[in-house]
């Protein structure tokens, strides 16, 4: 008696001590790879990420249907992704409750010995966050679900009467908190009295509850459409398809909500086929244990049997499968584009370009990048260290005219506050309320001298659980008769603004818009080096020289280099005289274009390029020749 104690305690302690480790390393895996801060951001990739603002009247609108109570609390929990440790933690112990109650429910069946199926959601759950996907709610109502398949378990009567009022009194509570959850519990409460407690009329009943509890409670009582009173919170929602990742993710949610039914079914199949219960296989008798544990006679079998040893191994196993898993799942290409993207709507530049030596493939990736250059007054040195495209440098061409999130500070910086503001209604439309958009909103509405909108939108980013310092900062100025002039950045706003006011136009024509950017502002650097970089990458040396005039008026120390390499170029194609007012090109530029122009005529076009692209691949002279972009190798 005390050995089988022993044993249980020992093995107890072990699956305990695996479960710490999984889940310390799950927790990190979210903290410091995923980085939850970044699903929090979105970076115009998530559209589902919810709002929740204090107060009764927010709150209250979630008491009128069923499902509110966990779209509340899942919007509420969200929030907290907005420090990256904080969202980890509340995934993951999201992730750990589900695993208890996959357990509790596989025990429940007696079929412990399929324990390591607990795992699969967890990792179901990685591989979610690994895709940056937003399907908390959905996973919270699961949760919502199993607890209650639990819970019913652990009451479990004998009579049938008291178990259906148990049953119909869940049921009748889950719908509310849960919507079309309830299905999942409405089916596995069907199932094991099916198939585990052999009460066919109870486990019918349960089923048939599924259809009739969703009409009664949802249509009839509460009024919500049919289609949504069955589908609500879960994975066949509408909601579900509103993009092409959402419907992949799919993929991943509905194994997720599948897998404990599936292996119910499964279980109960083979126990009603054969008529009998899967046990755990029995130990080994006192007598083989001792004779075992002869080293003489020990093989290589008895030594994995070890306690200590098998824990090892399992342990390594699992963690070789999740960890295969995470790294086959996790996209890092999204999380490089929406990592930039948060930074540069921070104006973090050194950031966005240390996020981007990471992964610097991308349209978005490269419209951020050249932004951030220009900001560190590198654009016209750096420019070719990092992928190029013709259209992303304003996002403007007919692919990308979407991108407005994106296209939103580039504007603004610009001095176009009224695109800007066009681009920010878009993606309010897009994205919600989002508080990165509140708080722009704000910044524009002050440049214009709108104060009336801009306490307003301030009001509303008061109610915000992170947002509210700022708002609040941002109001007692206001109210104190501050001047917005004093702030540097609004104060250079308002001087770059065009005076030729578009509307709410969608009009930006690339090349005319930068030139009547200058023409209001003959002092707008930005407006100028990006139409000098515009020139570059479409080949318009003529345009390019044309405007080099334009030098004296921002006070280069020098000619930046690129722009001499496009200098040589023109002077070499045309032998045309350029205006270059009082700069001069450097012998350092001048001797790099000779030493290009030798290596090339010497080994032909083709036959150059690898030499070139290794030695000049972030000079304008091979960007220029080649029409691509190879970076310096």
């Amino acid at each position: 008696m005390l050995n089988s104690f022993r044993k249980l305690w020992v093995q107890d302690t072990g699956r305990s001590l695996r479960g710490l480790m999984f889940f310390t390393l799950l927790y990190l895996y979210l903290w410091f790879v995923v980085q939850m801060r970044l699903i929090y951001h979105g970076g115009g990739t998530i559209a589902t990420f919810p709002v929740f603002l204090r107060g009764w009247e927010f709150f209250q609108q979630f008491l009128s249907y069923p499902g509110g109570v966990v779209e509340y609390a899942s919007a509420f929990l969200a929030q907290l992704f907005y420090y990256s440790w904080a969202g980890a933690g509340v995934v993951t112990l999201q992730a750990w409750l589900i695993y208890r109650c996959t357990y509790f429910i596989l025990k429940a069946i007696n079929a412990e010995r399929f324990y390591y199926i607990r795992f699969v959601p967890p990792i179901l759950l990685l591989v979610i966050y690994g895709q940056y996907a937003y399907q908390f709610t959905t996973t919270v109502a699961l949760l919502a679900a199993l607890g209650f398949v639990c819970l019913y378990l652990k009451i479990r009567l004998e009579n049938t009467l008291r178990c259906l009022a148990v049953y119909l009194l869940l049921s009748v509570i889950l719908y509310y908190i849960a919507a079309g959850a309830y299905l999942l519990f409405a089916v596995m409460c069907g199932i094991y009295e099916l198939f585990f407690e052999r009460r066919l009329r109870t486990g019918l009943l349960y089923l048939f509850s599924a259809v009739l509890i969703p009409y009664i409670e949802g249509v009839l009582i509460f009024g919500v459409s049919s289609i949504n009173a069955y589908s609500q919170l879960l994975p066949l929602h509408w909601s579900n398809f509103v993009s092409e990742r959402s419907q992949r993710m799919l993929t991943v949610v509905y194994p997720l909500y599948l897998l404990v039914p599936a292996v119910c079914v499964l279980l109960g199949v083979w126990r009603v086929s054969f008529g009998r219960r899967i046990a755990i296989k029995k130990r080994p008798g006192k007598k083989q244990r001792l004779k075992s544990a002869v080293p003489e006679k020990r093989s290589l079998w008895s030594l994995f049997q070890n306690n200590k040893v098998r824990w090892v191994a399992t342990s390594l196993v699992l963690l070789a499968v999740t960890a295969t898993v995470a790294f086959l799942s996790f996209d890092s290409r999204l999380k490089a584009t929406i990592e930039v993207d948060y930074y540069t709507w921070d104006r973090m530049w050194d950031k966005v370009i240390e996020a981007a030596d990471r992964q610097p493939e991308g349209y978005l990736i490269a419209h951020a990048v050249d932004r951030a250059l220009y900001h560190k007054g590198r654009l016209g040195y750096d420019m070719f260290r990092y992928p190029q495209y013709r259209d992303t440098l304003l996002l403007d061409s007919e692919e990308l005219k979407t991108a407005a999130w994106n296209q939103f500070g580039a504007f603004l910086d610009l001095g176009y506050v009224t695109l800007a503001e066009l681009r920010l209604a878009n993606s309010m439309e897009a994205y919600g309320r989002h508080p990165v958009l509140l708080k722009n909103l704000v910044l524009v509405n002050l440049v214009q001298g709108d104060f009336a909108t801009a306490r307003m939108y301030l009001n509303s980013l008061n109610r915000y659980l992170f947002h509210s310092d700022w708002a609040r900062d941002w109001l007692a100025r206001l109210d104190s008769g501050f001047d917005v002039l004093q702030n540097p950045q609004i104060r250079r706003l308002r001087e770059l603004t065009i005076k030729t006011d578009y509307g709410f136009a969608t009009f930006f024509s690339g090349e005319e818009s930068l030139l009547d950017l200058l023409k209001n502002n003959k002092n707008n650097q930005m407006a100028f080096e990006y139409l000098m970089t515009r020139y570059m990458l479409y080949g318009k040396l003529e345009d390019f020289a044309r405007n080099l005039g334009r030098l004296d008026d921002f006070g280069y120390e020098r000619i930046p280099p690129l722009y001499e390499e496009a200098i040589l170029l023109y002077l070499l194609n045309t032998q045309k005289k350029v205006n270059l007012g009082n700069y001069t090109i450097s012998k350092e530029s001048q001797q790099r274009c000779e030493d290009f122009r030798r290596i090339l005529y010497a080994a032909g076009r083709r036959g150059a390029f690898n030499k070139l692209a290794k030695d000049y691949g972030d000079s304008y002279l091979f960007y220029y020749t080649y029409g691509v972009w190879v970076g310096k190798k």
